[in-house]
């Protein structure tokens, strides 16, 4: 596209480059065209026209270009490619070719193995991209090698390279209940195809690592919520989701000036690819977010709603997706008095809108840093020479967060 706004003004009119004109009317002559130029526009528009001509409905490219592109009899006419040279329409032929081929990839009908069709699926879950559209890196959002390591290459499926032994551990820590150095994954488990990616140590509750991860997220999302929505945060009292069955919440947010009032929130992270889920993963991605918030919902929801709560679960991927879609329009409500005062103010709700990408932004970098420490941490004990502590201090980059039971900071 780029190319042929250089050498390809509206079809009959008037140029300076009149010598090109003909050659370039004549489009049925473009693919035998001596200009690799024209024959690579012509085999081009071949290949797209089949995403362009689908259904409204199931078309993913924006309706604008289909309607440019569109003959009087309804085809889809290379002649009318002069229409969109000007309308910056690459990153929408783009979308349209890699949304196609993600679309057969994870076609139950592809070669692939449900693992790799649940990764494609995780990694394109609501979200998950936001970490590589920053176009400047906030401090709260920085990584350090290990980290994008991580990022990369648990979304790519490429073994973790900071995995040094070789075969990789098939053990955890000596404090994990399922896989101690005395009792490692065996040959033939579901998860020893997955020992490269450590896939049990991403979820394992070993050393305490889980709770560190889960409990920087929580301290974000209620730093948000005091420092937006102008809310009293309670993360150590009244946490209780009902009178009778002792379950407790993360955190409870009370919002006196805007509805619902009062909110218990709890959250979690999960693998997709682990054992229990991947099947379904491989299917749909929003089904994780499901699941896990159907379960926190059947352990909290009746007791809050006889408290006179409201309550959001709030799931997290290794991934960095967050779902489900009621959890994030909850989050995105916590930055509406400050779009309402940016707009009030003459303004387009654009910084409100960039505030909002570095919350989910700084959420999936702790996410991340917190998930590396516990990679790294576990797989690291020597089951014949390990001290077998299990309680090594996370890495410097990737500081202890408070516990549930303090309260959060100022």
């Amino acid at each position: 596209m780029k190319l042929l706004k250089l050498v390809l003004p509206p079809l009959g009119g008037s140029s300076s480059r009149d010598g090109y004109t003909p050659a370039l009317i004549d489009t049925a002559s473009w693919a035998t065209s001596s200009s690799p130029t024209l024959v690579s526009a012509s085999a081009t528009f071949c290949a797209i026209a089949p995403l362009l001509a689908v259904s409204v409905d199931a078309n993913p490219l924006h309706p604008g270009i289909r309607t440019r592109l569109t003959a009087r009899d309804g085809s889809l006419a290379l002649s009318l490619l002069h229409s969109v040279a000007n309308r910056h329409a690459q990153h929408v032929f783009s979308f349209a070719v890699f949304h196609h081929l993600y679309e057969r990839l994870v076609s139950p009908t592809s070669a692939l193995t449900p693992i790799a069709r649940a990764r494609l699926r995780g990694a394109a879950a609501p979200l998950t991209a936001s970490l590589f559209t920053m176009y400047y890196v906030p401090a709260a959002s920085s990584l350090t090698t290990p980290q994008l390591q991580f990022l990369v290459c648990h979304r790519l499926g490429i073994p973790l390279p900071f995995v040094r032994q070789t075969p990789p551990p098939a053990h955890c820590s000596p404090r994990c209940h399922q896989f101690p150095p005395a009792t490692p994954i065996q040959r033939g488990h579901d998860l020893y195809p997955t020992l490269p990616h450590l896939l049990h140590h991403l979820a394992c509750g070993a050393g305490g690592y889980r709770t560190s991860r889960h409990d920087a997220l929580v301290q974000l999302i209620a730093a948000v919520a005091r420092d937006l929505a102008h809310a009293n945060i309670d993360t150590s009292q009244r946490l209780c989701s009902s009178a009778r069955n002792g379950t407790k919440v993360d955190i409870v947010i009370s919002t006196p000036h805007t509805a619902p009032f009062v909110v218990a929130v709890d959250a979690t992270v999960s693998c997709p690819l682990v054992p229990s889920y991947v099947s379904a993963a491989s299917r749909d991605s929003s089904l994780i977010f499901e699941s896990r918030a159907k379960e926190k919902n059947a352990k909290h929801l009746p007791g809050c709603q006889g408290m006179g709560r409201a309550f959001i679960p709030v799931v997290f991927t290794t991934f960095g997706g967050i779902g489900p879609p009621e959890a994030r329009a909850w989050l995105d409500s916590l930055f509406s008095d400050m779009f309402a005062t940016e707009v009030a103010n003459g303004g387009t709700g654009q910084d409100t809108q960039h505030r909002r990408l570095l919350f989910y932004q700084s959420l999936q970098a702790s996410l991340v840093r917190s998930t590396t420490t516990m990679a790294v941490q576990l797989s690291a004990h020597d089951p014949l020479g390990g001290d077998g502590d299990g309680d090594e201090p996370p890495p410097h980059d990737a500081p202890i967060r408070p516990t549930r039971s303090q309260s959060a900071p100022a």
